[in-house]
């Protein structure tokens, strides 16, 4: 190549050329940087070129039309996007003029904007809860471009302009309630929609069932089916178990198990409608492997049994005294939150995006002072967890605040108060509250006139202070990152944890199924249900199995602290809240060989010399001795360690230890113990630096023991009662105290005594891990009260 050449490319690559390749006495240019080189100078001259022109196209778009309503109508007559700034319009019009007039977002057919650095993006919506995400710099174009007539602008702009008044209309209908009816609609009648929760139920009603009429009208408003008689057809037989006794040998009863038909309680339908969702059959079920369901194990797997009763209730807040938001200048114990027939014009809405980061809440009130005889109509809004800003109208005629209340709310909803809520793209969705906190209280008895005395053991006391320490949940609750603020303790209704874990097991089947799509949206949707709080970080995506267990995790422990909330709401004095744990709890001397032989099994398994024993309490559960039983041919058994925060105990103690939907750990999905403290202590959480750990009789039996981790365990292998995943760190064994009069089988319990030691074995444990899956295989024996200090966590 001649020195000519050399220089000409060198010109029209300015820059980009490099040194020839040498190849012997041959000098010659790489031919593949050259024409990269080309393309890339075109491409920044191609650029150079559409940005004068566009300039051009805008300058002049500037001076034939100023008005920006003129460059709405020319965006509008193309079928384009016309809101935004001037510069924003000008720019789609003159991308039209020279490219042709944007076609639809390919992912959600909303219509694509250009941007000015050559990108085009679509803003509309996948979902009522997923923005799309469609961006591009070579969009698909719908055709031609043309610029309507003076005439044409002139009508186009005027109906832009007039379009505001209709959105006022809008709101208008939305405050008077329903939207008035033209002719047309007057002439034909208007039926309401039925819900399809029960669309593919066909349910037969057997016997004779309490509130029968109330129960056909639920299957029935839900979009149910109730079959005269029992046939193929039918999906569900609702009846209760005395019939089911009585009958067990009917025709219909043997008919309904011959065709397998599930057999369960009227609680059955009310819990679903409860939840939103037929998935909630667990617990109701009466006839199940060949024989009746024994009461004794309701909801097995479910945290909630204890309070299914007032789950199931249709609750009336017609008399719920609700006070005005912590923020609102009439929070001053003289007004409440206006409350007429249930329609309680309080509503707490929440709006939470992942992709653009968005975690806002809007509260809305009409706040009464019935003395003065005026409202407040209270608004605050802002990022979860902050006050954020708040404003307030005072009215003296309370429907000028009712009207203004449910202007607001459409507004920010796009739902009319009052209707059934459809989520709309964009728009904010209400929390759901429950307000039995606020419901009147229960006269206090002849039996106990004061609440503020009880003949409990001093100790008892203590411990049953601590467990329902409303202080302590709360903080529990922000530890977990839920926003306590938005969302107060208690006030988070058990339809939405429900909601929240269907939510997340709909997020976890995507994740196998390949879905992506889906995990934004279902993100979305979850952090919009249960609040959080990020502060100013960006909510994460929950796009990963451990981020999904966390989020399982979080609502088991809301669960339980729900449970033990429902405990406290149903007594008012320190023995009524003893008794509703249904535990006999006995405080032991520190004189007691028992609680001689629980200090040594601290001291010495402790690692850690720095805390203190402050009552150790013998624990006696309801129903707990019977479930246990049923292992008493287990010989194996050992007294080992549990560790809870102190939140969660309420729901321990009257309940039991149970293995939670989605639980989950590096042994799968069980109950997991430990025989040294010091592996319990890291999964305590502690307040007024006071923590509670359990000591429990575990039937063991046959262990398979491993070393390394196995998180899809549900059960042990064939052949085993339990797992001991082996760590190098254990208590000597030759120290062990075998107790004779311990455990109620009479089968003797190991009680290690020994100090701790290490083993060198490859494993990938740092001490020993006992699990077992059937929660019935573990008796709650002891709670110790431990004063120690937060550095342990």
């Amino acid at each position: 190549m001649s020195s000519v050449d050399k220089k000409t490319i060198r010109d029209i690559i300015q820059g980009d050329y490099k040194e020839p390749i040498s190849f012997g006495k041959t000098s010659m240019l790489n031919e593949f940087d050259f024409l990269e080189g080309f393309k890339k100078k075109n491409e920044i001259v191609d650029k150079k070129r559409n940005n004068d022109l566009t300039w051009k196209i805008k300058d002049r778009l500037n001076h034939e039309y100023g008005d920006i309503l003129q460059l709405k109508a020319i965006l509008k007559h193309n079928n384009q996007k016309y809101s935004g700034g001037t510069d924003d319009l000008l720019t789609r019009i003159a991308d039209g003029e020279m490219n042709g007039a944007l076609g639809p977002c390919p992912n959600c057919s909303s219509m694509l904007i250009a941007l000015n650095d050559g990108k085009f993006l679509c803003k509309g919506y996948q979902s009522a809860w997923q923005k799309c995400d469609y961006i591009t710099t070579d969009p698909p174009r719908a055709g031609s471009w043309s610029y309507p007539s003076s005439a044409e602008i002139a009508a186009l702009a005027h109906q832009i302009k007039t379009q505001k008044s209709k959105k006022k209309r809008k709101l208008e209908e939305a405050t008077a309630g329903a939207p008035k009816q033209n002719d047309k609609e007057k002439k034909r009648k208007v039926t309401p929609n039925k819900k399809e929760l029960f669309k593919p139920c066909v349910f037969f009603l057997f016997g004779d069932l309490p509130n029968k009429v109330d129960l056909m009208d639920t299957i029935e408003k839900n979009g149910g089916t109730i079959a005269v008689n029992l046939n193929e057809s039918v999906t569900h037989m609702i009846t209760l178990k005395e019939h089911l006794v009585e009958f067990n040998y009917t025709a219909n009863v043997r008919t309904a198990k011959k065709m397998e038909i599930p057999i369960l309680d009227p609680g059955y339908v009310y819990l679903c409608v409860q939840c939103s969702t037929l998935d909630v059959m667990e617990g109701f079920i009466l006839w199940k492997d060949g024989a009746i369901v024994e009461k004794a194990a309701p909801f097995k797997n479910n945290p909630f049994d204890l309070i299914k009763n007032q789950l199931l209730e249709k609750k009336d807040f017609s008399a719920a005294i609700i006070p005005p938001d912590e923020n609102c200048s009439w929070n001053d114990g003289g007004s409440h939150v206006l409350n007429e027939s249930s329609d309680i014009y309080s509503v707490t809405l929440n709006l939470t995006d992942v992709v653009s980061g968005k975690n806002s809440f809007y509260i809305i009130q009409i706040v009464e002072n019935k003395k003065k005889k005026k409202w407040l109509l209270f608004q605050r809004w802002g990022r979860v967890s902050k006050v954020g800003g708040t404003k307030e109208t005072e009215f003296d005629d309370k429907m000028v605040a009712i009207s203004e209340f449910k202007e607001r709310y459409f507004e920010k909803t796009r739902n009319r108060w009052g209707e059934e809520f459809v989520k709309k793209p964009g728009a904010y969705y209400p929390v759901d509250i429950d307000y039995s906190d606020y419901l009147p209280e229960t006269a206090p008895t002849e039996s106990n006139p004061n609440k503020n005395t009880s003949l409990l053991n001093p100790a008892v006391q203590e411990l049953v202070s601590l467990i329902f320490d409303e202080e302590i949940m709360n903080e529990s609750l922000k530890t977990l990152g839920i926003d306590t603020d938005t969302m107060p303790l208690g006030k988070l209704g058990y339809s939405a944890i429900m909601k929240g874990r269907q939510i997340l097991e709909e997020i976890e089947n995507s994740l196998k199924t390949g879905n992506k799509k889906f995990i934004v949206e279902g993100s979305n949707r979850y952090y919009t249900i249960i609040p959080h709080n990020f502060g100013f970080f960006k909510p994460p995506l929950l796009d990963t199995e451990e981020k999904l267990q966390r989020e399982f995790e979080l609502l088991n422990t809301l669960a339980d602290i729900e449970v033990t909330k429902k405990l406290s709401e149903s007594s008012d004095d320190m023995t009524s809240k003893y008794l509703s744990l249904k535990n006999e709890i006995i405080p032991l001397s520190d004189k007691d060989e028992e609680w001689t032989r629980i200090f040594n099994y601290v001291k010495n398994t402790s690692e850690n010399q720095d805390l203190k024993i402050c009552h150790i309490y013998k624990l006696n559960r309801d129903g707990e001795k019977a479930l246990f039983s049923n292992h008493d041919s287990v010989t194996y058994r050992k007294l080992l360690w549990h560790g809870s925060c102190v939140s969660v105990f309420g729901s321990i103690l009257s309940t039991g230890l149970k293995i939670m939907p989605h639980s989950g750990g590096r042994v799968g999905s069980g109950l997991y113990f430990a025989d040294m403290f010091s592996k319990s202590a890291n999964y305590l959480g502690y307040s007024q630096n006071k923590a509670l750990i359990l000591l429990n009789e575990v039937a063991l039996g046959s262990m398979e023991k491993i070393r390394e981790d196995v998180p899809h365990y549900t059960a042990p292998s064939s052949g085993y009662n339990s797992v001991l995943a082996e760590g190098r760190v254990m208590p000597d064994e030759n120290g062990d105290y075998l107790d004779r009069f311990l455990s109620a089988s009479g089968n003797p319990v190991i009680i290690p005594q020994g100090e701790a030691k290490t083993k060198n074995f490859k494993t990938s444990f740092s001490h020993n891990e006992y699990l077992v899956y059937d929660q019935t295989q573990v008796a709650m024996k002891y709670l110790l009260m431990l004063e120690m200090k937060s550095s342990w966590f």
